[in-house]
């Protein structure tokens, strides 16, 4: 069941702009349509063939996410901290990419049968194209939580457990941007399983 959820945006309209962080002062509902992006997602994450088991590198100099991750699971921060800091990390490795972009941040912790998961996923928009009360066509912008692009899951308890796991983390970076993509395993520290 879900524990904590929170749904943050980070935005860059135009080429090398800068980029814009909307968040909120508390977490969402675990229940109701941020469930169902939260499955959405999740699952299409799992579904993916994009995605790599590893863990994290303490060694690399973007480890950041590794010392927020350990602050929130010690409750020397709480979860908003930490979903805001997160979010403002990632934003910090976004810089360098310079085209614009629409991330919905969906940073949720949930607990099964007694494994606790953290995920943290990047939700694309989409145009959609619905009418109007005047039957007129209006454009508006969608989540489309199915096409996740980027996100990771990190078995809490696994790694907790075992520093060294090798299989507690889970990322999925979309082939289609190589400068995401990098931004992305950067701000999760992560390498990949050596078999």
């Amino acid at each position: 069941a879900l524990q904590h959820i929170l749904l943050q945006k980070l935005q860059r309209s135009q080429h090398n702009g800068d980029i814009e962080f909307t968040s909120r002062e508390q977490t969402n509902r675990v229940d109701g349509p941020i469930y169902s992006l939260f499955e959405q997602a999740r699952n299409a994450m799992q579904r993916s063939s994009a995605k790599q088991v590893g863990s994290f590198d303490s060694t690399t100099e973007h480890a950041q996410l590794i010392g927020l991750v350990r602050g929130w699971h010690d409750k020397t921060i709480d979860f908003i901290a930490f979903a805001k800091r997160a979010a403002l990390l990632l934003q910090l490795q976004m810089l360098p990419t310079e085209e614009p972009f629409t991330a919905n941040i969906l940073i949720a912790h949930e607990v099964m049968t007694e494994q606790q998961y953290l995920y943290v996923l990047w939700l694309p928009e989409q145009d959609i194209l619905t009418a109007g009360n005047d039957m007129e066509p209006v454009t508006g912008r969608m989540i489309a939580a199915d096409k996740i692009q980027y996100g990771l899951c990190l078995q809490i308890s696994d790694w907790l457990n075992d520093k060294d796991d090798a299989t507690c983390l889970t990322v999925l970076c979309s082939r289609g941007n190589k400068l995401f993509s990098e931004a992305f395993t950067r701000f999760a520290s992560f390498t990949q399983r050596i078999d």
